[in-house]
């Protein structure tokens, strides 16, 4: 018998064995094979010595066996042995083996694993009828028992444990392993983002329309409950005086003692920042406006408002007992330190002191940002008179007398001639015209209507 016949006929024939053993006892399965004849006979079939054998016919060379086909008498007068018989009905939903016993081929329902079921499948996914949904694990099949491992071992369409298919195992069934509150529910498992269900979706022990538990729907659910992370708030709960609205009425005011003022503000004392609820003019955004020293709008200041509007802790001069004399500058107030800036700081009625006008001539002195150029003489500040010929700039404009030399040309002006002695050689003389640097003593006269050497010609 060829080498062929042989590799493929003894697991065949092997596996017939099983199915049809397996089958003689198996109950609970409609596919399971049927014993009607016997399992194919794996014999040897050594035809080694037929091609030694002489022969005078084809008889004499007939070694009796079946399967590896019928040997012949050659022409040269020795036996040839024969083809081994070819079983294969093309058929992928069956195993085909040589039975010897008799004398035949054997074609039987595909089961690979053995397990005693038919394949649901063949190898490149041929229907064959069976209901064994892994026809290569022999711990597969219809009746076998759930294991929570994530496999289909009783071919019911979904993972053992995970019924729904959903990827979580059952919590029920796969105690330990399990997480999946619903096992018949693919929307239900944990890490659902909860909706309105009316179900417990996300596998948290609540409904998810209801998640507190208390009996009413999330108003995001249509429902009437104003916070369902909390079983204590929903209409009906008695309110208590805290900052949370218990019976969804949308006040927090509406318990005893929550708001005994009717000011609209929370009592302090029920984590609200009402500081006095037996005043209704006294909470926070209350108006600052009087002159009583308390504390309206609760900012822990009693004098602010129009009462200490820049909060130095000077009430206003507006206010009876106020001494404030800027409310707009909360370092001017009595006491404070005078700056040298033209502002009475110290609220004294005067801005001149220190060091702002020394010379009391009331004009700012430069070093503080004013226009008097000298603050050690009253006489000499913006404005002042200029032109007393002493070469002072009294009106501080930057030019020492108008009345000395205005025109440049080196002669005293007329008006302060003999006055001034030391202003060179022209001191004794004037200039009589000193806007007009052409004209002065000494000058050449010419030919034309002006005194240009102020001779009086």
């Amino acid at each position: 018998m060829s080498s062929c016949l042989v590799d493929r006929c003894k697991p065949l024939a092997a596996l017939a064995a099983v199915l049809l053993a397996a089958c003689g006892g198996e109950t609970g399965s409609e596919d399971a094979v049927t014993d009607t004849t016997d399992a194919p006979t794996d014999v040897a079939t050594d035809d080694s010595d037929a091609a030694e054998t002489s022969c005078a016919s084809d008889d004499d060379c007939d070694d009796g066996i079946f399967c590896n086909g019928e040997e012949i008498c050659g022409s040269s007068g020795v036996c040839e042995a024969g083809t081994s018989r070819d079983c294969d009905d093309d058929d992928p939903c069956t195993m085909d083996a040589c039975d010897e016993s008799e004398a035949s081929c054997g074609n039987l329902p595909l089961d690979e694993d053995g397990d005693g079921y038919v394949a649901a499948e063949g190898p490149a996914g041929e229907s064959c009828g069976g209901n064994d949904c892994d026809d290569l694990a022999s711990d597969v099949h219809p009746d076998a028992d759930p294991e929570c491992d994530g496999v289909d071992h009783d071919c019911s369409g979904a993972a053992d444990g995970d019924e729904d298919g959903d990827g979580h195992l059952s919590l029920a069934v796969c105690a330990g392993t399990g997480d999946d509150c619903d096992d018949h529910n693919e929307d239900a498992h944990p890490g659902v983002t909860p909706g309105c269900e009316s179900f417990d979706a996300d596998c948290d022990g609540d409904i998810d329309d209801d998640e507190d538990g208390d009996g009413h729907e999330s108003v995001a659910c249509l429902g009437d409950d104003c916070d369902d992370a909390n079983g204590s708030v929903h209409p009906g709960a008695t309110e208590t005086c805290d900052a949370v609205d218990q019976n969804c009425d949308g006040s927090v005011l509406d318990a005893s003692g929550a708001d005994d003022d009717s000011d609209t503000v929370l009592d302090i004392s029920c984590g609200g920042t009402d500081c006095n609820d037996l005043n209704q003019y006294v909470h926070p955004g209350a108006l600052e406006d009087a002159c009583d020293s308390v504390d309206n709008d609760c900012d822990g200041d009693e004098v602010d408002g129009v009462a200490d509007d820049d909060d130095d802790d000077y009430l206003d001069i507006l206010c009876p007992s106020g001494t404030d004399c800027d409310d707009t500058h909360a370092f001017r107030y009595p006491g404070a330190v005078e700056a040298c800036d033209g502002y009475d700081d110290d609220c004294d009625g005067s801005w001149a002191d220190g060091g702002a006008d020394d010379d009391s001539d009331t004009v700012l002195d430069s070093a503080c940002g004013g226009t008097d150029c000298d603050d050690a003489d009253p006489a000499t500040h913006a404005g002042a008179a200029d032109g007393d010929c002493d070469l002072v700039d009294r009106d501080c404009n930057g030019s020492t007398d108008e009345f000395i030399d205005d025109d440049g040309d080196g002669w005293i002006d007329i008006a302060c001639a003999g006055v001034i002695t030391d202003f060179g050689t022209y001191a004794g003389l004037g200039d009589c015209m000193d806007w007009n640097a052409g004209v002065s003593p000494g000058a050449t006269e010419i030919c034309d209507t002006m005194d240009q050497d102020c001779d009086g010609s």
